[in-house]
């Protein structure tokens, strides 16, 4: 895949004349004013990245700065930037491939991982996806059941006929996340590794990085926006992250 084609998501400009956090003073002509900082402390890391170019006093960024809110009527920088941490953390959808065998042991390794994530902080949602098996349905069930009452984690049970289409069974698991920011799929077994969402946001939003594919630990979360471009030229969601690790790993875009 092109760079040309990877950047799209990042390319839109954002200027901060009009951001609330735009720190200005006056010249000593006292009739202009001039840009010379970014309260939410962004612009020193853009110009680092060389993503910041002046242009008639005040900066212009190169790309999308999801910190960016015109200035209000009876609002400060202060205020705004409590709010706009909170607003521009990223949304996870994390698929658990089930296998047909009733492994306690494995499934618990795994959903207590998932426990573990900052829910208060971050927006998650969890599908179990799992083989048509009568016999592992009740369990399944008191599973998603515990996730929501005791943890307070929105999930949703995917039961797949074994012999339907790879995409068949993406799309009926899927179509239940398709609004979050990244994908994580991870089978019976693996763990959502310690602080993976946080390295995540951590990456975007103090890193400035772009970001579509992060792994660690054999886990990789990618970019949703990426999936929906690419889901049609492989039809197999395992498939597809494999080729697109290859595509980007010698790229920004992929980080470990």
């Amino acid at each position: 895949m092109k760079s040309q084609e990877l950047e799209g998501d990042f390319k839109s400009k954002t200027g901060c004349k009009k951001c609330v956090f735009c720190q200005t003073e006056a010249t000593t002509e006292g009739e202009l004013e001039l840009q010379t900082g970014c309260f939410a402390n962004r612009l020193d890391v853009f110009k680092k990245r060389n993503e910041a170019k002046q242009f008639n006093g005040f900066y212009e960024i190169d790309r999308v700065c999801n910190y960016y809110r015109t200035k209000k009527e009876n609002s400060s920088p202060e205020k705004e930037l409590r709010l706009v941490k909170d607003q521009v953390v990223p949304s996870f959808g994390i698929v658990v491939c089930l296998n047909e065998t009733d492994q306690d042991e494995s499934i618990e390794k795994t959903i207590d991982s998932i426990t573990k994530i900052d829910t208060d902080k971050f927006k998650v949602s969890v599908i179990l996806k799992s083989p048509l098996v009568q016999t592992t349905i009740s369990k399944l069930v008191n599973i998603s059941n515990q996730l929501k009452i005791n943890n307070k984690i929105k999930n949703r049970l995917v039961f797949n006929m074994s012999n339907a289409p790879e995409s068949v069974k993406d799309y009926d698991t899927y179509k239940y996340i398709s609004n979050k920011n990244f994908f994580i799929q991870i089978n019976q077994g693996q763990k959502v590794p310690d602080n993976f969402l946080e390295e995540v946001n951590d990456l975007i939003n103090e890193k400035l990085e772009r970001v579509l594919m992060y792994e660690k630990s054999g886990v990789i979360a990618t970019s949703s926006s990426l999936v929906k471009k690419r889901y049609l030229d492989f039809g197999d969601y395992e498939l597809m992250i494999k080729e697109l690790k290859k595509e980007l790993e010698l790229s920004e875009f992929y980080k470990t």
